[in-house]
């Protein structure tokens, strides 16, 4: 399932129930066939492309790192062409491309923890 991290001020959102990043749940109604493609994108990277849209709305974030084993350096390219008929200069994510996150994840993963103590330490 997709998801994501959200850093604010070097902290990870997490919202009110832990909720905040879960991109998976965004609703993407489709009214028509025209509607539903664009880009000329296949149907991930599509939907990847709708979720930067919608997070960058929500958000507004300066970078958007993208992860997984279904990307390759051809679908990160057609993904960064189609954002640029989308999103004005002024308004664009740079949109990366992290092949292995786990140490992002870990250090994700401590700053939560280290949140959660007593002392206020920050990493």
């Amino acid at each position: 399932c997709p998801g994501s991290g959200i850093i604010i001020n070097g902290k990870v959102l997490g919202g009110v129930s832990n909720f905040a990043g879960e991109v998976g749940n965004l609703p993407y109604y489709v009214i028509n066939q025209k509607e539903r493609k664009i880009g000329g994108l296949n149907e991930f990277a599509e939907g990847v492309l709708r979720t930067i849209m919608s997070v960058n709305c929500l958000i507004n974030p300066r970078t958007i790192v993208l992860s997984g084993y279904q990307f390759d350096d051809a679908v990160i390219s057609q993904i960064k062409d189609a954002a640029k008929k989308y999103i004005s200069d002024l308004h664009m994510p740079i949109i990366e491309y992290e092949k292995d996150i786990h140490e992002s994840y870990v250090n994700g993963l401590t700053s939560i923890a280290l949140e959660q103590l007593t002392y206020n330490f920050n990493i």
